[in-house]
């Protein structure tokens, strides 16, 4: 450890300025902690578990503890499909692979694979119905993923406690050294004040609180940041008010083109409905004059028999008038 003191006097020390009204625990493993926590009085706990059988034995040892709930989860700092290790060594089955650890213990070994669905610390939190949490522990590896998928839950810590590696190495899985935490917390306003070794001196509980003084200063940049992606963001809305706009102008344009082009098809429908109705008509007029013609020239043919039936009687007549001239002129010879 980098001072004197040791965590558990840092972790007493701190719960006098931080008193524990929340706490979360990440890796609970067969429940430990559970008496620690009943001696701190701590009146609300959420403990999570990703093996089964080990959240089956703390769910046996803190059952009926009221404000204190056991959980069986597995944490990322995004829900998604994960490959969960189970270790020959229970303590160090997780996210990240046993062979990966093996310069850490020469032996460890692999007993088994499983793919689970992870979920995040923040949707864990609301749907299990906790209260306000100012303390976590995560007494995992990788505890980076954890933290990060703790979203706004970051903003009400007190205290962290996260178990790493003291020194960065180069594994397959990140997020498990405590640089890579140092410097993801001190975004958030954390450092780190004490940390205490394993058995395997490579390996540390690390403490973390909150830096009210780097922390405000954290946040008023976060703060200029958000001023300055909201002017951003209001730029990008004006731009694009103004191609709504440009769009809204071209499809009233357009609504316009379409009305004059439905009232122009309309009047040509119209156009085309009368044409129709006028050929109907002079089709009509047509027929009536083509009867009208049948008619006078039955009648002319009906005159003309007429008249030659006359002239034939006219001729009969005048040879019936020579004949009657003939007798009289016979008469005055006697």
């Amino acid at each position: 450890m980098h001072n004197t003191l040791t965590l558990q006097s840092w972790l007493d020390h701190l719960r006098t300025l931080y008193p524990v009204k929340g706490l979360v625990h990440v890796g609970a493993g067969i429940g430990h902690a559970a008496d620690r926590y009943a001696e701190w009085d701590v009146p609300s706990a959420v403990f999570i578990e990703a093996e089964e059988k080990l959240h089956e034995k703390f769910v046996a040892s803190v059952n009926g503890r009221r404000g204190w709930s056991v959980h069986h989860a597995l944490l990322s700092s995004e829900a998604g499909p994960r490959t969960f290790y189970l270790a020959s060594n229970p303590n160090e089955s997780g996210l990240v692979s046993p062979d990966d650890l093996t310069f850490l213990w020469r032996n460890l070994k692999t007993e088994e694979k499983r793919e689970l669905s992870a979920t995040t610390l923040a949707d864990l939190l609301a749907s299990s119905g906790a209260g306000v949490i100012n303390w976590a522990v995560i007494d995992c590896m990788p505890a980076l993923p954890v933290i990060q998928g703790a979203g706004q839950q970051l903003e009400a810590w007190d205290v962290v406690v996260a178990r790493a590696m003291l020194e960065k190495k180069r594994l397959r899985e990140s997020g498990i050294s405590k640089p890579e935490l140092d410097d993801f917390l001190a975004g958030y306003g954390y450092r780190a004040i004490a940390w205490e070794e394993e058995l395997q001196p490579l390996l540390a509980a690390v403490l973390y609180v909150r830096d009210w003084k780097n922390n405000c200063s954290s946040i008023h940049a976060r703060h200029a940041d958000a001023v300055d992606q909201c002017d951003r963001q209001e730029k990008q809305l004006t731009a694009f008010q103004e191609q709504l706009d440009e769009l809204e102008k071209a499809r009233t344009e357009a609504l316009k083109q379409i009305e004059e082009l439905t009232k122009a098809r309309q009047e040509q429908v119209d156009l085309a409905a009368n044409c129709q109705a006028e050929i109907v008509k002079l089709k009509a007029a047509l027929q009536e004059a083509e009867t009208g013609k049948k008619q006078l020239q039955s009648q002319v043919n009906e005159l003309m028999e007429r008249q030659q039936m006359m002239n034939e009687e006219l001729v009969k007549a005048e040879g019936q008038i020579g004949l009657i001239k003939d007798l009289f002129l016979r008469e005055e010879g006697l």
